[in-house]
């Protein structure tokens, strides 16, 4: 029986190499994908069209004016269109959440989502109605991918993986559980759409270039060893699964952080290893082995056969985050279609977590030298104690000067971020012009200290944007992050925002009372958000940095092979690993290095390791784009092209031009002793 189908699928393959066999089968794939494209962009663009005149019908509606639209709205929940009237009860029932203080209706673009709920065309999923330009990527990926399918010669397998997934799936499908439906079609989907990339991945490489035969017999190999083939399997299973760990109890915006962090994390970790096992055991194992005796009787240079194994690995790690990327954006847009808390957690989601947003600091003065100078010697002279060190010829003024410079600038900062109780100060933030211009909402992020900080009270505080009425009253918890959305119209006319904050609550009566504490807070905890970019945009760069930093990792594996065995080269690679990645918690920790004696020189060894090791990988382990992307913020371009220059070039090539000077002079045609 096994004979048999191994017969029927083998004919069944020779049948679809067949020019002609392709070609209707490359036509039959381009109806099928049109098929399904053409209708759900008709029906995309038309949901589209009618959502965007209806948020232009009404946004700047204000009862202030009486205006007769937004009276209809307050009294009937419904809006007048071409003729049709949208809305309704459901419109109504939101009460004092329709419009804001100051009489405009609040979040337009939500409350026209809510009044065309029941028309949004169910077979186009959520994330390709709200992003036309994303409609059209994913029509065109469709399409591409299907072609693919056919000239690759992957048909046959592609309708056995999608026969076994639907069988797989339909037991799940039957007993309602639709996490796991999706959980199982997205491991089928990945593992086919990994095969798919690995074979144009490796017809892409199969040219007569030298290190692009090395990079083929990389990726070739890959798929042998046990090492990389490991981690790829069990990434492509388990991601897929994430969303079956998340409850849905949870508040949407946290469950769509948690996936994030949780997949991205894994995607690296899982990846990062299996480049340095793989990259390692590649050069490694052929030296061990003796195979690297015949390549090297072929023209072919040391410099040419790193770099070989370098594009190999990379171009590797391309397929998988690819795959994974797409993966990932897909179950995020799954995760949004559950059910949001309220509208705040929707608005959240939106404007907080799906987003790119940059940030705006408050503007601190700083002392200026002769300022600074003055301070230090009025504290000088009236400092008894350091009065007598000077004339004793212990310490010298200059001496002092330095050492009282910092404190001094830092107390007269750390000033400028304290709010006494029942007081008030002013914050003005700049380089806002963006924001006043794309009419995006703001989200005020603070941190606050008061008394023993403790997390179980809480406390009044007042926030007043100039141009923007009522001030705000809010209740903070100390120590705990806290945000506020304000409008794009607090930015005035020279893209500034100025805010005073009130140290002060409300008493009984509603007057304004005192608060008990001081507010004291951290530079860093306090900052205006703004949206810059998209999230697809934003969630491309953060992949690209993934694969960035992979890339460092498989040339640095590769290059320790050179002239290491496997064990002593996989534990140099993951040392630098691992120093790399901590480099911002051991520059933390160095600021409080002390030593105990000059003359303890195993302390002075380590500091200086210490210090050198965390100055080298500094920009390795500062791009964090997982953190950026569950925080709604952007990935810098200027932190892209830093970690481009410094780790993509800089030190891959550094790494590269050590492995080759060292593998050049080694002596290759030795007896291992294995074999």
């Amino acid at each position: 029986m096994l004979r048999r189908l191994n017969e029927i699928y083998r004919r069944l393959d020779l049948l679809q190499r067949r020019l002609g066999v392709r070609v209707a089968l490359a036509c039959a794939a381009l109806i099928l994908s049109l098929a399904v494209v053409v209708p759900a962009t008709i029906a995309a663009s038309s949901f589209t069209g009618t959502r965007d005149r209806l948020i232009a019908a009404i946004e700047g509606r204000s009862l202030a004016t009486s205006d007769p639209a937004a009276v209809r709205l307050r009294d009937f929940g419904t809006i007048e269109l071409d003729g049709r009237s949208y809305g309704g009860q459901e419109i109504t029932a939101l009460g004092d959440l329709l419009f804001d203080a100051s009489g405009e209706v609040n979040a337009p673009a939500r409350l026209v989502e809510l009044m065309i709920a029941d028309e949004r065309p169910r077979f186009v999923p959520e994330f390709l109605l709200e992003r036309s330009g994303t409609l059209w990527l994913m029509a065109a990926l469709l399409v591409i991918w299907f072609q693919l399918v056919v000239w690759l010669g992957l048909t046959f397998p592609f309708l056995l993986v999608l026969v076994g997934t639907v069988l797989a799936a339909t037991p799940f499908h039957l007993a309602g559980q639709t996490g796991a439906v999706v959980g199982i079609a997205g491991i089928g989907l990945l593992t086919f759409s990994f095969v798919l990339l690995v074979r144009l991945t490796l017809a892409a490489l199969d040219w007569r270039v030298r290190p692009l035969a090395v990079a083929h017999t990389v990726v070739k190999e890959s798929l042998r060893l046990r090492v990389s083939l490991g981690f790829i399997v069990a990434l492509l299973v388990l991601l897929p699964l994430i969303p079956l760990w998340i409850s849905p109890e949870q508040p949407l915006r946290y469950q769509i952080q948690t996936f994030i962090s949780r997949s991205l994390t894994l995607t690296y970790v899982a990846a990062a290893c299996m480049t340095l096992l793989l990259g390692c055991a590649t050069v490694a194992f052929e030296i061990r082995d003796r195979q690297i005796w015949q390549l090297f009787t072929k023209p072919i240079g040391r410099a040419q056969y790193i770099f070989g194994k370098f594009i190999g690995i990379a171009a590797l790690n391309a397929v998988l985050l690819v795959v994974c990327g797409i993966s990932i954006f897909v179950f995020v847009q799954y995760l949004r279609t559950r059910p949001a808390a309220d509208m705040l957690d929707a608005a959240a989601v939106r404007d907080q977590v799906l987003t790119a947003r940059a940030n705006s600091m408050p503007v601190y003065t700083r002392l200026n030298r002769e300022e600074l100078l003055s301070r230090v010697d009025m504290k000088i002279d009236s400092d008894a104690m350091l009065q007598a060190e000077i004339e004793s010829g212990q310490r010298t003024r200059d001496d002092i000067r330095r050492s009282l410079a910092l404190p001094i600038q830092t107390e007269h900062l750390q000033r400028q971020r304290t709010i006494g109780a029942g007081e008030s100060r002013t914050f003005v933030f700049p380089g806002l012009e963006s924001a006043r211009r794309l009419d995006a909402p703001l989200t005020l992020r603070y941190l606050f200290y008061c008394g023993r900080s403790d997390a179980h009270e809480t406390h009044p505080v007042i926030f007043e944007f100039d141009g923007f009425e009522p001030p705000i009253y809010r209740l903070y918890v100390p120590a705990q992050a806290h945000v506020l959305t304000v409008p794009a119209s607090v930015v005035r006319d020279d893209g500034t925002v100025s805010l005073t904050i009130w140290n002060v609550g409300l008493d009984q009566e509603g007057n304004p009372a005192p608060a008990r504490y001081t507010i004291s807070f951290d530079a860093k905890d306090l900052e205006l958000l703004y949206k810059v970019a998209e999230f697809e945009t934003n969630f491309a760069r953060a992949i690209f940095v993934v694969w960035m930093k992979l890339a460092f990792l498989a040339m640095l594996a590769v290059c320790s092979a050179t002239f290491l065995s496997f064990p002593v080269a996989c534990i140099l690679s993951f040392s630098i690993f691992a120093v790399g990645s901590m480099a911002p918690f051991l520059a933390q920790s160095l600021e409080y290095w002390s030593i105990d004696d000059n003359w303890r020189l195993d302390q002075i060894a380590v500091y200086g390791i210490a210090q050198g090791a965390e100055f080298m990988l500094r920009s390795f382990g500062r791009l964090r784009p997982t953190e950026a992307l569950v925080q709604g913020r952007v990935v810098p371009g200027r932190e892209i092209l830093n970690g481009l220059l410094i780790i993509g070039l800089l030190w891959s090539g550094l790494a590269m031009l050590l492995g080759w000077l060292i593998f050049r002079r080694k002596e290759l045609a030795i007896y291992s002793g294995h074999g």
